[in-house]
């Protein structure tokens, strides 16, 4: 049986994976942390500058391992070509860039990036990942989205689903310039629901409950607002981005931690969920 570290703070069960305590599953789950004791897979696929060499970077006791990264980086800096999908959609939600511009980094002349002295993929403002087309969402008319980050200046969206066609998004998701969360959820019309939160400091968790009636937002374990939908969500399957809204070129800017999409409206899950990532990830709530 996998052991399990217990890194950030107390209150929260960090001796057990965070899906394993939830009721749900999420579609797409990508994490630095094994999410689910059930994935036997690797963390990321990651290119060092040096030669471009590239190797898949996976766990030691559900952890990043951070060991074999340094090593295999050395001194020179290593970028993010592929970020496993720990969710029940598997492998064929993996994010993916071949690009070497436009990968994000994790390693920065030998140094790992951070955030609260734990791992993340550093998005700079022009580094994207992306899936093919996927049912993130599913069809059922409610779905959640929830990101662990931190935005520097410009903020913008973590992560965003085309709607596969022609017209609107399905959903983008992140902050804006003042680290305040924003978001926009297209409903079948090609219209928005645009809730933008009323906290004045930033924030680092968010999370979206979107229903037939409301988009609700959480930030930081605490409600922030709720916005009434106007007709149908837009559900068809499309590309996810992770760092970029998949159509007008407005990157994310900031370290990602993780960030998963459920195919349902979460309930009492959503707060465990929370409280986790608040734990492990140091950051203060309500």
């Amino acid at each position: 049986m996998l052991g399990f570290m217990q890194i950030g703070g107390k209150g929260a069960n960090l001796s057990r994976p965070v899906l394993d305590q939830l009721s749900a599953a999420p579609t797409i789950a990508y994490g630095l942390r094994q999410l689910s004791s059930s994935y036997a897979g690797k963390a990321i696929n990651v290119r060092r500058s040096s030669d471009n060499t590239a190797i898949d970077i996976g766990f030691v006791n559900g952890a990043l391992d951070t060991a074999t990264l340094l090593s295999f980086t050395g001194s020179g800096n290593g970028f993010v070509t592929t970020w496993y999908n720990q969710g029940s959609l598997g492998s064929s939600a993996n994010m993916a860039q071949t690009v070497a511009a436009s990968q994000p980094q994790i390693v920065a002349s030998g140094v790992l990036e951070t955030f609260n002295n734990l791992p993340a993929v550093l998005f700079s403002g022009a580094q994207d990942l992306g899936t093919s087309s996927i049912a993130a969402t599913g069809t059922s008319g409610a779905y959640s989205v929830n990101a662990v980050a931190s935005p520097n200046a410009g903020g913008s969206n973590i992560i965003a689903q085309d709607n596969g066609g022609a017209g609107s998004r399905v959903f983008r998701w992140g902050f804006n310039g003042s680290g305040k969360c924003l978001g926009g959820f297209w409903n079948t019309a090609g219209s928005a629901v645009s809730p933008a939160s009323t906290l004045s400091t930033p924030q680092n968790i968010i999370t979206a409950i979107a229903t037939a009636a409301l988009v609700s937002i959480f930030t930081n374990g605490r409600t922030d607002a709720t916005v009434t939908v106007t007709g149908t969500l837009n559900q068809p399957a499309g590309a996810v981005y992770l760092g970029y809204d998949g159509g007008s070129s407005s990157y994310f800017s900031g370290p990602v931690l993780e960030t998963m999409v459920f195919a349902s409206a979460l309930s009492t899950d959503r707060a465990t969920l929370e409280h986790n990532q608040q734990q492990f990830y140091r950051i203060a709530g309500k």
